[in-house]
């Protein structure tokens, strides 16, 4: 009596072979889009604790922001390639948020939400044009409210909440802004002086619905 035997022949293992092939192409950029997605909303949730703790900080201290805290990081990549955010300090950091960290840090429970989960820590960008710190946090902060020596403003100083215009509208803090193409599906993720936060599309460093003058509307 003969046992026959069954196996895969050559042929039907390269067919199954081909068909998960095919089933990993398609589904693999799935998974990467569904794990950027969760990134950049674990980003946004980061950004509102943020702003909440600003809410209570502008409490505590008579409704102004924080001005001029500094000593920013040295060397600083944005110290170094930004000197028109201010012209008669070139090697001023408007946009470094590590000084910030230290005065919300009553606010917050972690300082891990300081940190876009998008971006290592360290960071340290090394293109032509580089935008950020190498410091504690890969966010940043509005220049123009946490120094606000920039020309055009109504006054130099520190910032009070009546000042701002439109507080809809203008950002206190925002995600690693990289030249105008966006960290997060071609765009980044900004925290408003009203305290609520949301993404935007990339439109350059002045354009878009969110601003960062806080004088204008």
């Amino acid at each position: 009596m003969r046992i026959r035997t069954t196996g895969f022949t050559l042929i039907e293992l390269l067919v199954v072979i081909a068909i998960i092939s095919i089933l990993a192409a398609i589904l693999f950029p799935v998974y990467a889009q569904a794990r950027e997605q969760a990134r950049m909303t674990s980003c946004l949730a980061n950004l509102h604790q943020g702003g909440m703790a600003t809410m209570m900080y502008l409490q505590d201290y008579d409704e102004t922001y924080f001005y001029n805290l500094g000593p920013r990081f040295t060397p600083s990549v944005i110290a170094d390639t930004l000197p028109h955010d201010d012209p008669s300090d070139p090697h001023s950091n408007r946009w470094d948020l590590g000084p910030i960290m230290l005065v919300l840090q009553p606010y917050i429970k972690t300082e891990a939400l300081w940190r876009c989960p998008s971006i290592g820590i360290p960071f340290v960008n090394t293109t032509l044009d580089p935008m950020e710190s190498s410091g504690p946090t890969n966010y940043q902060v509005n220049g123009y409210i946490a120094v606000n020596t920039m020309p055009g403003a109504p006054h130099t100083g520190p910032v009070t909440d009546a000042d701002i215009v439109d507080p809809p509208r203008i950002k206190i803090f925002q995600d690693f802004w990289n030249q105008g193409k966006g960290l997060h599906r071609n765009g980044g993720n900004y925290t408003c002086t009203d305290g609520h936060s949301k993404w935007q599309a990339s439109q350059g460093p002045s354009g878009g619905y969110i601003l960062a003058k806080w004088w204008t509307q």
